[in-house]
């Protein structure tokens, strides 16, 4: 619990200098994904993965892109493919107007 109360203590005392920092759009990011799914007659728990990121092509369009893979339980795996496109346009200097159109390929395959 005290681990939890410093780094959020740390989170935000570094949140107004993230406010100022300039807007980017190309991004990295990989995550570890904890899931679990309340459902009937039995939860489904699993873990997975997530790598994503997004490309500036120019000062207002960039690309983006996701994939994710998810191992649950009773044999249940999951896949997504998230690919696309987006715009921004400054609203101030802390605020951009962000619109995305993406394409979202799915699957989930049972045992």
């Amino acid at each position: 619990m005290k681990r939890l109360f410093l780094l959020g203590s740390v989170l935000c005392s570094l949140a107004p200098s993230a406010l100022y920092a300039e807007m980017r759009y190309n991004t990295f990011d990989a995550s570890l994904v904890d899931i679990e799914l309340d459902a009937r007659p039995r939860n489904v728990d699993g873990n997975g993965i997530e790598l994503g990121g997004s490309f500036e092509l120019n000062d207002k369009f960039f690309l983006l892109g996701k994939w994710q893979d998810q191992n649950l339980d009773f044999g249940i795996d999951g896949r997504a493919l998230e690919i696309g496109a987006g715009l921004h346009h400054p609203l101030s200097a802390t605020i951009d107007f962000v619109a995305t159109l993406s394409y979202l390929d799915t699957e989930v395959d049972f045992g």
